[in-house]
């Protein structure tokens, strides 16, 4: 038996036997990890299989986040960053010239060859974002000036009225 086993045991008796509403928290635990563990294998195994990546001399064939199978050539494709998409944690590459993209996930079964491949083409998903000439360019809109409120506080016997400026000049005329 090892240490960290044995340690475990003994902090669960030594709990178990201080405090009898604890034996309720760990029965929940071990069910949530007894539950969960397979749905996560089950669920990963769906993922790959609905939403495939398939490498072709022209480009990528993959998915969005809202599934839709989506094509990028090489030439347009740029690596933007990594994010998650329903929990799993997936790169995304995007178009240059378009707003497409794909989302590639982390846990593919031959990554190695996949992002060997990608590199030839000058793609590196295991360093940061690509930067220059290839980079997505980002378009901000600006963004209104919000014109802030002048409020005054007015008493009139036992109530405090509560002005604005548009309803002081409304008053006035």
């Amino acid at each position: 038996m090892s240490l960290l086993t044995l340690a475990g045991v003994t902090v669960y008796i030594v709990l178990f036997l201080s405090n009898p509403t604890l034996h309720a928290v760990w029965r929940m635990v071990s069910a949530l990890i007894i539950v969960g563990f397979p749905m996560l294998i089950v669920s990963t195994v769906i993922y790959v299989l609905l939403f495939p990546v398939k490498l072709t001399e022209d480009g990528i064939i993959g998915h969005n986040a809202r599934g839709k199978k989506q094509v990028i050539t090489w030439p347009e494709m740029v690596y933007t960053e990594r994010i998650s998409n329903h929990g799993f944690p997936c790169f995304k590459l995007q178009s240059n010239s378009s707003d497409r993209y794909i989302l590639i996930p982390t846990f593919l079964a031959r990554f190695d060859q996949f992002n060997a491949e990608l590199k030839t083409h000058g793609i590196d998903l295991t360093g940061l974002p690509q930067a220059g000439a290839k980079a997505v360019e980002t378009v901000q809109t600006p963004m209104r000036k919000r014109r802030r409120l002048n409020l005054e506080q007015r008493r009139e016997g036992k109530f405090i009225v509560i002005t604005t400026e548009r309803q002081q000049a409304e008053s006035q005329r």
